[in-house]
């Protein structure tokens, strides 16, 4: 069972809440800092990630690392651009994947072990041929052996985001091909450049499509993009926007949703895109080991209820070790039942798998 948004995160400030934090600090359930507590009940706490090491093909800034999520017990990764693995040209690449297993014998040890994941064959059956101006693969998401995927690209200067469906195989050799006729196109919210939908939440017939900018300077009304799907291979249909809440910085990423549809998203600000978002006052407190710096990095909370996407309960895990010389640009994310957040960047600084451990 997925743990819900707000039971074994919860640090707020509150006279009932008080003395489990206390508990939790003499226990050390803190991982990396102390709670600090804002106006209006917000909170942070700083949170030490814990690296991974990468063997094998994955193991290089050119990976470009957009997505990550489970399939059953199979972390599948996404490379922004899976051709670089397989076949130029041709539509054929590779995405990666770790067994469950394998990431939690490596952590097993201190330092955690190398682990080295798989290629998994794909077949992108001529969309991205058929995507004027196609920049790569953004985000990845399944309900059961369906999988949904974002795309990203310009034409003529303007960037457009795209959600597709294909379907995971059950061979000998795990393998995703996609089916064209479910090609759906995502509005774009604010024309930014470089700017598109990155995340995807997957629930049941519902799919949620995350704009990256949702700053009060640059989308004061920031909506996600819901479709609905259905297993006959229809291509998805957009049933609504629901409001989202303003985040500064970036969303780059997701988890899938637990029971009570909480999730959460990668929130991050790297260093050059600060003029491009003109970020606005952001609601939560610094902590002092994130402190110092122009970049961001974190996880925020969040929750689907009654139409709407709303801050979750708890408060935001900021990674500790940010720095403005060389940041860490994180683009995917996965829950590890049990121990937190697995995250992946991309070429900034390098390909850096870590583990997030729950405070």
């Amino acid at each position: 069972m997925r743990r819900s948004i707000g039971r074994e995160n919860r640090c707020v400030m509150k006279p009932r809440l008080f003395l489990f934090f206390l508990v939790a600090l003499a226990a050390g359930l803190a991982a990396g800092g102390v709670c600090v507590a804002g106006e209006g009940g917000l909170s942070s706490l700083a949170v030490t990630p814990i690296p991974i090491p990468l063997a094998g093909e994955l193991n290089t800034p050119g990976a470009e690392v957009s997505g990550m999520a489970w399939w059953g017990d199979l972390l599948v990764i996404l490379p922004q651009y899976p051709g670089r693995f397989g076949k130029p040209g041709q539509g054929q690449g590779r995405l990666f994947g770790l067994r469950e297993s394998s990431i939690r014998e490596s952590l097993v040890h201190d330092p955690p072990s190398p682990v080295e994941p798989f290629p998994i064959s794909f077949d992108a059956q001529g969309v991205e041929a058929s995507l004027p101006g196609f920049e790569g693969w953004e985000a990845l998401g399944f309900s059961g052996d369906r999988a949904f995927l974002l795309a990203e690209a310009r034409k003529k200067g303007r960037m457009r985001s795209w959600l597709v469906s294909g379907v995971m195989g059950k061979g000998v050799e795990p393998s995703l091909r996609l089916l064209p006729k479910t090609l759906a196109r995502v509005p774009i919210q604010v024309q930014l450049k470089n700017i598109s939908h990155e995340a995807l939440v997957v629930r049941g017939s519902s799919i949620l499509a995350l704009f990256e900018a949702n700053g009060a300077n640059v989308n004061p009304r920031p909506l996600a993009a819901v479709f609905s799907w259905n297993p006959e291979g229809d291509a998805p249909a957009r049933k609504e926007f629901a409001p989202f809440p303003l985040l500064e910085y970036r969303v780059t990423d997701a988890t899938a949703p637990d029971e009570a549809g909480c999730f959460w998203v990668v929130n991050t600000l790297f260093p050059g895109d600060v003029e491009k978002l003109s970020p606005g006052p952001d609601p939560w407190p610094v902590p002092p080991e994130a402190a110092g710096t122009v970049a961001r990095e974190r996880l925020i909370p969040l929750c689907m209820e009654n139409g709407r996407v709303r801050v979750g309960e708890g408060p935001v895990l900021w990674l500790a070790g940010a720095n403005d010389r060389t940041p860490r640009n994180w683009e995917a994310v996965a829950r590890l039942e049990g121990k937190g957040f697995l995250l992946i960047t991309d070429k900034h600084p390098s390909t850096i798998l870590a583990l997030v451990p729950w405070p």
